[in-house]
């Protein structure tokens, strides 16, 4: 759909994926093989409303890592990071979920075919889940 000039568009599909990471990535500046594609907007770009992110065992304070990718996966740039509080999974507690503050008044504007990649900081065994929620244009 090509985009008419001064003209509201607004995103034409709503999508969701959820993901898996457990390996440790510490190389912030160019991660390369511990990280997950959460993503890839759409052939007008997209606009990300939620991204939330949950460990799946106990786990420790743990930053997350959200990168950008315009190329396909080979450069990936650092753009926002999260973390996950200390947990020990119990019948009686309530898994801590981490927010990453993307909404319908604040979301993440991506260009066309855009990817986004996940990264955790801390080696979990069972992994962190993370789930993300966008519209195509």
């Amino acid at each position: 759909m090509a985009a008419t000039p001064n003209k509201f568009i607004s995103p034409q599909s709503v999508k969701g994926a959820a993901v898996v990471t457990s390996a440790a990535e510490t190389a912030y500046h160019a991660p390369v093989t511990a990280v997950v594609k959460l993503m890839t907007a759409g052939l007008n770009g997209s606009r990300v409303t939620r991204l939330r992110s949950r460990p799946r065992a106990s786990a420790s304070a743990t930053a997350l890592h959200l990168y950008l990718s315009t190329d396909a996966g080979v450069t990936k740039v650092l753009i926002d990071s999260a973390l996950v509080l200390a947990h020990t999974p119990a019948t009686s507690t309530k898994i801590p979920e981490t927010d990453w503050l993307y909404s319908d008044v604040n979301p993440l504007i991506l260009p066309a075919n855009a990817e986004l990649w996940i990264s955790q900081a801390v080696l979990l065994a069972n992994g962190i889940a993370h789930e993300i929620e966008w519209g195509d244009f």
